[in-house]
């Protein structure tokens, strides 16, 4: 592996033969470096290859009832419908949250539950999962079933709250189950013991959408399989869970029908979100564009709002609340902007920090609903485990991330569980709270299990091409076949492309004091270039008088009407370094 000007190992997945590269590539009439890519993943015939690049059909969806819980539930729920019951639908103030309420909001609706009502929780003042208010608010409306969506797996004690007070719970979750499952009436969660589902990484939208399709199977009624994977899309992209299986199918179904939305909740947030009307969004512009929107709600104010806009049939309350959204999330990126800034200043005033494997950052009043975010950028910046935490006068509020071969989760039970008041989470990231006059503990003790537990070799940057690409052999043919691939997101990343012996035309582009935009050539073939959040790199990046490798995804840039190969630079390194 060799150091690059990021500072990160490059390693190339290792290239089939060429014969066998030519023949897969003739067989599924696909570039050549595309079939390099797909055998590199493990799809090594053409059946598989063709299988993948093929169009999504519904009839590969799995049987949801081999979700264990699926039955009782369906059976729960026609019962509701029958007697006219109050049903509460309970969801989450995060994009998977808010599209599994209410994907499970529009399927009772459309097999005429008459009576049911969607509540995302506030973040502040109700926080994650069945809290009390959720019992309370069953009660006073006098609900008789309790729905709950992405939370409820670990929410014990909740669950008997409402037990006690008559509410029926069932829980559609995809968090990892605890040593012990709380008593609801049924629990569908793909990761507990004795469920057969053949595919565990559903996230909650995933399961909702297995829910109607139960419902309708059950009542004997057609099932439009795109228009609830259009909601479904969009857990699914913005939770980050491995896009293989059925998810890949849910994207795949949902994401042109998105494009197409006969919701005008959706119409509009495709809108503000800046989506070229008509064409279908990628999974990237769900990612970037329409989740963190969504997202904004829960992060600044109420995600009320946000199940409000997909649930609403009325033209101008859609486009009166998309305009908050975008509003919002201007705002979430202004606090999310000056949060990060405060944690490199602090940073640069105190570089011993970055001696630690991990860092613990704490401040007075940070916005809870962007210490994750922040989390995040540090993770990025600096590559090690990052814990941001907001307290007050009491108590701190955090939110963790962590690396590729590190569990953060782990470190908090085996290093801090007797110091937290709560805590949860999975392998890359956690939210926590605890006291405030512990956080310093709380500090020493991560410090110490990561000095003991986190392998430095962890710490240093890995990026790995999928294959080497020759810059003449870079143009609109293998763009467009590139784009077959898609969705992209965890489990199917955009392929990366090692580029050898570039030259730097000119002088490289500033964009918003952190980004380049660079004019790269070789072999008679002349491209634009982005790399992002790359501005301090500008001094290696011109001095390489003998010439770049890169590291790049080729991608079509879409602007003004016009379209062009454009690569997108994941790193970079003198070409004379390459011997």
């Amino acid at each position: 592996m060799i150091a690059s000007l990021s500072g990160a190992r490059w390693r190339v997945r290792g290239a089939p033969p060429e014969a066998e590269t030519r023949r897969l590539a003739r067989g599924a009439g696909i570039h050549p470096l595309v079939a390099a890519v797909l055998h590199g993943r493990g799809l090594v015939s053409k059946a598989a290859i063709l299988d993948f690049l093929g169009n999504p059909d519904p009839g590969a969806l799995h049987d949801p009832l081999l979700l264990r819980g699926m039955e009782e539930a369906v059976a729960r729920i026609i019962m509701a419908r029958e007697t006219g019951e109050r049903v509460l639908v309970h969801g989450d103030y995060d994009v998977d949250g808010v599209t599994s309420a209410v994907l499970v909001t529009r399927a009772l609706q459309l097999i005429g539950v008459s009576r049911v009502t969607c509540r995302i929780p506030h973040r502040i003042r109700d926080g994650y999962g069945l809290g009390p208010s959720a019992a309370q608010t069953a009660e006073a409306g006098n609900y008789g079933l309790l729905i709950a969506v992405d939370c409820g797996t670990n929410d014990l004690e909740a669950v008997e709250e409402l037990n006690h007070r008559g509410v029926d719970v069932l829980i559609l979750d995809h968090h990892l189950p605890g040593p012990q499952l709380p008593r609801a009436l049924a629990l569908i969660n793909p990761r507990q013991e004795g469920c057969r589902y053949p595919f565990t990484d559903l996230c909650s939208a995933g399961l909702a959408f297995k829910l109607a399709q139960a419902l309708h199977l059950a009542l004997q009624r057609p099932f439009n399989a795109p228009a609830y994977a259009s909601v479904a899309a969009l857990g699914t992209v913005a939770d980050l869970v491995s896009l293989e299986d059925e998810n890949r199918l849910l994207v795949r179904l949902g994401l042109p029908h998105l494009g197409q939305a006969a919701s005008p909740g959706l119409r509009e947030l495709l809108r503000v979100s800046g989506v070229e009307e008509g064409r279908p969004p990628t999974a990237g512009q769900v990612g970037y564009h329409l989740g963190p929107r969504i997202n904004a709600a829960g992060r600044i104010d109420s995600a009320e709002v946000a199940a409000r806009l997909l649930l609403t049939a009325d033209e101008d309350e859609a486009r009166e609340i998309a305009r908050q959204l975008d509003l919002l999330n201007a705002r979430r990126r202004l606090q999310e902007t000056e949060l990060v800034e405060q944690l490199t200043a602090m940073l640069q005033q105190d570089p011993a920090l970055l001696d630690e494997r991990i860092l613990v950052l704490d401040g007075s009043g940070w916005p809870r609903g962007v210490i994750g975010i922040a989390a995040s950028r540090l993770v990025e910046a600096y590559h090690r485990p990052a814990v941001v935490i907001s307290r007050d006068d009491t108590s701190g509020h955090g939110s963790c991330r962590s690396i590729k071969g590190f569990n953060i989760t782990g470190a908090l039970e085996q290093s801090a569980a007797d110091l937290l008041q709560r805590f949860g989470g999975h392998a890359m990231a956690a939210g926590l709270t605890v006291a405030a006059e512990r956080i310093p503990q709380l500090r020493k003790r991560l410090q110490e299990h990561c000095r003991t537990h986190l392998d430095e070799d962890l710490l240093v940057r890995r990026i790995t091409a999928d294959a080497e690409a020759r810059p003449a052999e870079i143009d609109r043919g293998l763009a467009d076949d590139l784009s077959r691939l898609e969705p992209h997101g965890m489990g199917n990343p955009r392929p990366v492309f090692l580029v050898r012996g570039l030259r730097l035309e000119g002088e490289p582009r500033l964009l918003k004091d952190q980004h380049l935009k660079l004019r790269l050539s070789g072999e008679g073939a002349g491209f634009d270039a982005l790399w992002w959040r790359s501005a301090e790199l500008l001094p290696g990046l011109t001095s390489a008088a003998g010439g770049l490798d890169v590291l790049a995804r080729v991608e079509i840039n879409r602007w003004g009407g016009r379209e062009s190969v454009q690569l997108n630079v994941s790193d970079a390194r003198p070409a004379a370094d390459s011997r």
